[in-house]
């Protein structure tokens, strides 16, 4: 049972989709993203997810606000610099490799310090940090790492009650997607939620399937849909989260 979670980049995008989607489960929350969210909740900050002293001290907060973090949600990310590696700015690259690798890190062992006994890690990935692409090596590189983070932070909680999640989400349609042209971008097949079938508890060790994990608890894609429906992908994730469940999402 979920009773306090945590959302980082909870201002907009999948974010505050699966904020919202938490409230409304009755959960409580503390958000924060680098411009305040809106989401109603119990605590709310501006936190940079690159300075770990503001991480450490956003997550005492909680606990101490709140108690005992049962869910922690790294969502915080940024999708560029987009462009060929020779053309690439180092400095963007830096960034990149700060907000969503050295972000997630920072999230991470902040809510190892202050997670409860059965508390459940999420980290969410990409399909690019397991299929790269010409234009997007920051963000494939980055999303790579996320998922070898994850799976380490897993290995070494193993013995404990705490979980480890990575999520790799198909291709969701938010303003991240398009940071040049400002425009959303359109999905060309529509996302289902999981048959019955496809929810399904279970625990064991690393899958040997690339775009997925167990361990102990994964969410695997399964299937040729996409997403596009942001807010029902949130609640499915959120629910399934929730319940402690495997979750399949659309390929």
């Amino acid at each position: 049972m979920i009773g306090v979670a945590v959302v980082t980049g909870a201002s907009r995008g999948l974010g505050a989709a699966l904020s919202r989607a938490l409230a409304e489960r009755g959960v409580r929350l503390a958000l924060c993203a680098t411009t305040l969210p809106s989401t109603p909740c119990v605590l709310r900050r501006a936190v940079d997810m690159v300075a770990a002293d503001e991480v450490d001290a956003f997550a005492a907060a909680a606990q101490s606000e709140l108690g005992r973090i049962d869910l922690w949600i790294n969502n915080a990310a940024v999708l560029g610099p987009i462009g060929p590696v020779r053309s690439v700015d180092s400095t963007a690259w830096r960034r990149a490799v700060d907000v969503n690798l050295n972000g997630t890190f920072n999230g991470s062992r902040a809510f190892l310090a202050n997670a409860s006994d059965s508390g459940v890690l999420v980290n969410i990935a990409s399909r690019a940090g397991t299929r790269s692409a010409a234009g997007l090596s920051a963000y494939s590189a980055t999303k790579a790492g996320v998922i070898a983070l994850s799976t380490a932070i897993a290995e070494e909680q193993a013995d404990t009650g705490l979980r480890t999640i990575v999520v790799i989400p198909p291709s969701i349609d938010t303003a991240c997607k398009t940071p040049s042209s400002g425009r959303s971008r359109s999905c060309s097949r529509e996302w289902r939620p999981p048959e019955d079938g496809e929810m399904r508890a279970g625990s064991g060790r690393c899958s040997r399937r690339p775009t997925s994990f167990s361990a102990p608890f994964s969410m695997e894609p399964t299937g040729p849909s996409s997403t596009c429906r942001l807010r029902r992908a949130a609640e499915s994730t959120a629910g399934g989260m929730r319940r402690g469940q495997r979750v399949a999402v659309g390929r």
